[in-house]
């Protein structure tokens, strides 16, 4: 239906690791959504949020902020909540792009270079979750320097809760016995369970908080569970930005340690032997099954969808959770994945070059579009698709009526 291209394409904070399973890769498009007939998207690039007319991709308004915008904005009640690397979360209103509120996260407005840019010496790097009535975000990623969480009213921006000490513990290290300040480091996007909070911590596993009161409920590789002897370094070489909630677990990624006979490269690396997805129990975040050389997963009702090695399968997901198996009610070859979405009875997945569709229950492929560049961003919204590219492009697809089947005499 139409194409944006940027001047600028993305400036992602970290550059590929080369040796191993990429786990900061949250910001290498300028990821979208839809509300109300408009794609909403922020750049990393010229620290803008830009809105678009979602049938003609014209630019409604856009909005420049004091720092790179990372991370998708939230859409909720006609408003656009966002974060950026300056330190503060905004509310603009949807339509015409106008503050509402601003609120530093920051303790104050000290700034650094950090990643190619001065930034806030607190940037916001997990984005923000409105659910309720209630945004929460984060300000922090070094722990020495302070991790600030909060949750706001969304109407208002006024403070309900802040946690300011999850990151300060002083704690020995998993290298050669030293010790630092040390704690959750939030990096992508948080999720919520009615009770719990669960923020991404960077390279580590995430950590959860209760809603209501900000309190830490646990955090791997720190366990803070009643009557548990000693902390735990069990989950050292897992974790990263990307988390999955389904059912009672969550999802994670497990990494095998980098292997010293893994020669050093700039560039893109893929998942290495031993890397997967696991699912950790949210009461505990004990690690309870592992899908070996999974990439990427989308849960939805009695179904885990799953990356595996460059093939799409639609696995049993109580018997995974159960015991582990992988029992496949389908499978399809794709190749390296970027990115997954679920539309009614359509699959789809972002690839190294095109958007694919597939039946959700089958694995038919429905369609498939060409796009010559990374598809790492999907949204949806009735017909039409916006898929998000690693060169900053938005490409609307439009998608027409499916032919029916002739009617049975």
């Amino acid at each position: 239906a139409w194409k944006y291209e940027p001047s600028q394409g993305p400036a992602p904070a970290w550059p590929e690791p080369g040796k191993e399973w990429h786990r900061l890769d949250f910001d290498y498009a300028f990821q979208p959504v839809i509300s109300e007939g408009q794609v909403f998207f922020g750049s990393s690039a010229d620290d803008t949020l830009r809105a678009l007319d979602l049938g003609t991709g014209k630019l409604n308004w856009r909005f420049t902020a004091g720092g790179p915008i990372r991370l998708a904005p939230a859409a909720s009640a006609g408003r656009i909540y966002f974060a950026a690397d300056d330190g503060c979360a905004w509310c603009l209103d949807a339509k015409t792009g106008a503050v509402l509120w601003r609120f530093r996260g920051a303790p104050n407005e000290r700034k650094l270079l950090g990643n190619g840019r001065m930034i806030s010496r607190w940037p916001c790097r997990s984005g923000v979750l409105v659910l309720d009535g209630v945004v929460y975000f984060s300000a922090g990623m070094w722990p020495a320097e302070g991790i600030y969480l909060y949750a706001l009213d969304a109407q208002s921006g006024r403070q309900i809760w802040r946690n300011d000490t999850s990151g300060a513990a002083y704690r020995l290290q998993p290298h050669g016995g030293a010790s630092a300040f040390t704690g959750v480091a939030p990096q992508g996007y948080m999720a919520a369970t009615q009770e719990l909070l669960i923020v991404p911590s960077g390279r580590t596993t995430p950590a959860a908080y209760d809603r209501r009161t900000g309190e830490l409920v646990w955090y791997q590789p720190y366990l803070y569970l009643p009557g548990h002897p000693r902390e735990s370094w069990d989950e050292r070489s897992s974790g990263g930005s990307w988390l999955l909630l389904a059912g009672d677990v969550y999802f994670s990624a497990v990494h095998k340690p980098s292997a010293p006979d893994i020669p050093s490269a700039m560039g893109e690396g893929g998942p290495q032997p031993g890397d997967g997805l696991a699912a950790f129990s949210l009461k505990t975040s004990r690690r309870q099954q592992v899908l070996a050389d999974a990439e990427l997963a989308l849960a939805s009702g009695e179904t885990l969808y799953a990356m595996v090695r460059g093939k799409l399968m639609a696995l049993d997901f109580e018997k995974f959770c159960k015991s582990g198996a992988v029992a496949a009610k389908w499978s399809a070859e794709h190749g390296r994945a970027y990115s997954m979405a679920l539309a009614a009875d359509a699959l789809l997945v972002g690839g190294a070059a095109a958007i694919t569709a597939y039946d959700a229950a089958s694995g038919q492929v429905l369609g498939s579009v060409n796009l010559g560049e990374q598809v790492r961003g999907i949204a949806i919204s009735a017909r039409q698709v916006v898929a998000a590219t690693n060169k900053g492009s938005l490409v609307c697809l439009s998608v027409g009526k499916l032919p029916q089947a002739a009617p049975t005499i």
